[in-house]
């Protein structure tokens, strides 16, 4: 279970997730030092903040082009990737590593 404080910053990521959101922003609005809020995030969650966002953001991509017959690029620009080599080079890296989920 999660305490209050990461609670709300995972809440941030599932409604911000296809923003351009980081560490340093959120620890802006909760008034803290972002790396110190990062050593937090890191004790509760057992992963970097930019790790749970690229991995928020590759979910919620593939339930995108599994149930959708949107662009994959259209799909990779509204959950947060600019660059498409990018989006490709992660994507293909969280799934191939991790398996098929």
């Amino acid at each position: 279970e999660f305490s209050p404080l990461i609670r709300k910053i995972v809440m941030i990521v599932a409604m911000e997730y296809g923003q351009h959101i980081s560490l340093k922003s959120i620890a802006d609005r909760f008034r803290m030092n972002a790396t110190y809020l990062g050593q937090i995030f890191i004790k509760e969650t057992d992963m970097k903040f930019s790790e749970y966002l690229m991995c928020y953001r590759l979910c919620m991509a593939r339930e995108q082009i599994v149930n959708s017959d949107e662009k994959i690029a259209v799909i990779a620009a509204s959950v947060g990737y600019t660059n498409m080599n990018y989006f490709y080079q992660q994507f293909n890296q969280y799934y191939h590593t991790r398996g098929r989920r």
